[in-house]
């Protein structure tokens, strides 16, 4: 006891939570490894002791988790512990069940605040909540209502092919499948979703300053979604300054600023009937403002982080599933050769009006590569 008098308070108080905190790790430790729920599913035990082993390859390595989870299932079969709280599948029959329409499986409530729009759809956790705002824009992305829309995107791609053979046919100039996938997805999905067209496709080398700050935001997704206050903290100063720190960050303000007005005009007119058309044809959130949702998930935030939703997901994974088909396409020529010859089947007046979408749905290859 006089050995701990002699110790400067201070000291002693920083030793005590200092041996807490060990020990707390250490029960941490104990629990994660013999006592949580999915204690037996194999996995590597550092994983299982610590979600920092999935930080360091996401944010350090640059998203490179998701090699390490294809080892493990190498190492270790079709079912995988890869953190102290998720576990992972790969097993293809095992997709139906998770998938099913009768399955009522919720999210890691954290994974919300991924994308900086907690109210969105896609981010909703929560099964049923989850059910109640999709189902409120199901109308919206039906087959009918798509396949009615789809000779706007078929003119779009009509657009993308003169562009090709006007500025790249016979010439050595680089054709870049991403910038131009990227620019077609985004005009076609804000067009439809939001009856915006910013003709994205007709920026030089179809390089628009809106794409590249999509493409920039999708790589800094990993530290985002380990460290979401970081994104908060982002969202807390003035748009002033936030593109005085990322200048790439001002189209996305400007788009977010714009779908704003666009929100306020459509809910004006639905709220008044006025007669006035505010948009040349009904947009997701006409159908949003005409379902049965309470009038607290209509506000204008929500409405807004809705939109963001769409673009920001719908542009990214539409265009990286094109670019990967383009490449295996046009890489592999015994896959060229066949497509390209029922392709040319289909459609032996190149200057004739395109098939439909029912018509393209029923060439066997083509709809066997879209499957793929």
């Amino acid at each position: 006891m006089e050995v701990l008098r002699d110790i400067p308070k201070i000291y002693l108080q920083v030793g005590i939570v200092t041996v807490g905190f060990i020990l707390y790790l250490i029960g941490l430790a104990v629990y994660r490894l013999f006592l949580s729920p999915i204690k037996g599913i194999p996995g590597s035990k550092l994983t299982a002791v610590t979600g920092w082993y999935e930080t360091y390859y996401d944010v350090y390595k640059g998203g490179k988790f998701i090699f390490e989870i294809e080892k493990w299932h190498q190492q270790y079969g079709p079912i995988v512990r890869i953190n102290p709280w998720e576990v992972h599948f790969a097993d293809p029959d095992f997709y139906d069940v998770l998938y099913s329409s009768k399955s009522r499986y919720s999210k890691i409530d954290h994974l919300r605040f991924r994308f900086g729009t907690p109210t969105a759809s896609f981010d909703t956790t929560e099964h049923a909540h989850h059910a109640k705002r999709r189902g409120a824009m199901n109308p919206f992305f039906s087959r009918q209502r798509i396949l009615n829309y789809s000779s706007y995107a078929a003119g779009r791609v009509e657009r993308l092919c003169k562009r090709l053979e006007a500025e790249y046919k016979g010439t050595s100039k680089v054709f870049c499948f991403n910038d131009a996938w990227a620019s077609l997805t985004t005009d076609v999905i804000n067009y439809y979703s939001f009856a915006m067209s910013y003709d994205f496709q007709d920026y030089p080398d179809f390089v628009a300053p809106f794409t590249k700050s999509i493409k920039l935001l999708a790589q800094s997704l990993h530290l985002v979604g380990h460290f979401p206050w970081v994104l908060s903290l982002l969202q807390s100063l003035p748009d002033s300054v936030v593109g005085i720190l990322n200048p790439a960050m001002v189209p996305v303000f400007q788009f977010q600023n714009e779908i704003t007005a666009q929100i306020k005009r459509i809910v004006h007119e639905e709220a008044t009937n006025s007669g006035s058309k505010p948009t040349d044809h009904k947009t997701v959130f006409s159908e949003m403002l005409k379902s049965d949702l309470p009038r607290a998930e209509l506000s204008l935030d929500r409405l807004k982080h809705e939109a963001l939703s769409i673009t920001g997901g719908g542009v990214d994974t539409i265009k990286n599933a094109l670019v990967t088909a383009s490449y295996g396409i046009i890489s592999n020529p015994a896959i060229y050769k066949r497509l390209h010859a029922e392709l040319v089947e289909a459609m032996p007046d190149i200057n004739g009006p395109p098939p439909t979408v029912p018509e393209l749905e029923r060439l066997p290859y083509l709809n066997a590569i879209v499957q793929e």
